[in-house]
């Protein structure tokens, strides 16, 4: 977990001491990146030299690497008459392209639109596949930090103070892992509803998002919305976001496990539809597990799930697992459950043949007397520890109103939590 409390540099590693192979290519400040790239061979190796290089923009060939010197900068000078893509994966003619590795920049001031990256991987349905994005600072560009494609990998890189947000797409087998993403829609340009904060992945498969440090969006930490299947959030540290921690909405199978989540919501204080540290809605089969959540005292709720119509239909919400997580609630108000809010009698009536379960969570609240708890169609839902226990669910759970106890012991997550997070 590379947690920080402030945006600070990312060490710049590897390959800065490895030797130069035969035929690698030095780039000056000054120097085209578009044209040595196009002049070049595909798996050309270019090193970028420390400074500042202004108004760059690439669409590579397949395999080309671009690896910065300490201190190399891809300057898109937004505001003079700067490109608004610092690299291209795709173009609408049908070219992708595929394999292409980034190392060791600083890429910022892109003029990028919003619901696009300043490393851009698709265009309409071309989409690249095989990138390698490794301890890179992307950061103050116009709309999103990256479109994720097929099979990314994005490791010990910073996101931050984006504009809009600062993680986008996720397509097929993607990773990201080890990154510190903060700051998405600083400015509050964007609705968060719309899409701004962390993240917003979408129609991604097999997606893993490990070990990452989420902080500080004025929107959710992260965010996966639209048919996103077999998704795992695992290990990270989301907290001080303005809405969810981490939402997961109109979307299919997801593993939300090991995660530390706090403190998040603090901008919908007592809602219960828009203020969980951990909120799934209008999707099917997750596993919610061993996951540390503590809400803030002045706002925000636990773990929710929820069943929801959307408008034009209802979207299924169906086998959920909420199991072995640890969970502080530091406000009255605030509250953990699965619930069907439909008012609809025949969905109230099926609620119970779908799926869902609670039990071994251990809590910590104010009152166990409180309907902290919901479990079942609206609006006959909300629950004391008693009543929970007495529904059916929470067998082997545990309540008492210890509201500091301390980091939960998690053999299941010693190998994803680290000293940071306590």
């Amino acid at each position: 977990m590379k947690c920080h409390a402030t945006i600070v540099a990312l060490p710049l590693v590897a390959l800065l001491c490895a030797s130069i192979a035969f035929g690698d290519v030095d780039v000056n400040v000054g120097d085209s990146w578009s044209s040595l790239s196009a002049g070049n061979p595909e798996g050309t190796v270019f090193r970028i030299k420390r400074g500042r290089h202004k108004k760059q923009s690439v669409f590579p060939k397949n395999g080309q690497q671009f690896i910065g010197e300490t201190g190399a900068i891809m300057d898109g000078d937004r505001n003079n008459g700067g490109p608004s893509l610092a690299f291209r994966g795709a173009t609408s003619g049908g070219r992708a392209a595929d394999n292409v590795v980034i190392k060791n920049l600083e890429i910022t001031e892109y003029g990028n639109s919003a619901q696009s990256g300043a490393i851009q991987s698709r265009s309409g349905d071309v989409i690249a596949s095989g990138w390698i994005i490794e301890n890179c600072d992307i950061h103050h560009n116009s709309g999103g930090g990256i479109v994720i494609g097929h099979g990314f990998k994005i490791r010990n890189c910073a996101f931050h103070h984006m504009d809009q947000i600062c993680l986008l797409g996720g397509h097929n087998g993607s990773l990201v892992e080890d990154c510190e993403v903060a700051y998405g829609n600083w400015w509050r340009k964007y609705g968060w509803g719309w899409e701004a904060g962390g993240s917003k992945f979408w129609r991604s498969n097999d997606l893993i998002v490990r070990r990452n440090y989420s902080h500080h969006h004025y929107g959710p930490g992260f965010w996966s919305d639209i048919m996103n299947d077999r998704i795992s959030y695992e290990g990270n540290l989301v907290e001080d976001n303005e809405v969810f921690g981490i939402f997961h909405e109109i979307s299919y199978a997801g593993e939300f496990w090991c995660n530390t989540v706090r403190n998040n919501a603090i901008g919908n204080k007592p809602s219960w539809s828009k203020s969980a540290q951990i909120h799934i809605t209008a999707s099917t089969d997750c596993d919610v597990h061993h996951n540390w959540v503590t809400t803030h005292k002045a706002g925000g709720h636990g773990i929710r799930v929820m069943h929801k119509n959307r408008g034009s239909a209802y979207y299924s919400c169906e086998n959920h697992w909420v199991h072995h997580n640890h969970v502080t609630h530091l406000a009255d108000f605030a509250q953990t459950g699965i619930e069907l809010e439909s008012w609809d009698e025949g969905w109230n009536a099926s609620f119970w043949t779908k799926g869902h379960y609670m039990n071994n969570n251990v809590y910590h609240v104010p009152d166990l007397e409180a309907k902290a708890w919901r479990f079942g169609p609206t609006p006959e839902n909300l629950k004391t520890w008693a009543e929970m226990k007495a529904s059916g669910q929470e067998a082997g759970g545990t309540a008492d109103t210890n509201l500091d106890p301390g980091p939960p012991d998690c053999p299941e997550c010693e190998e994803l939590w680290e000293p940071q997070i306590i």
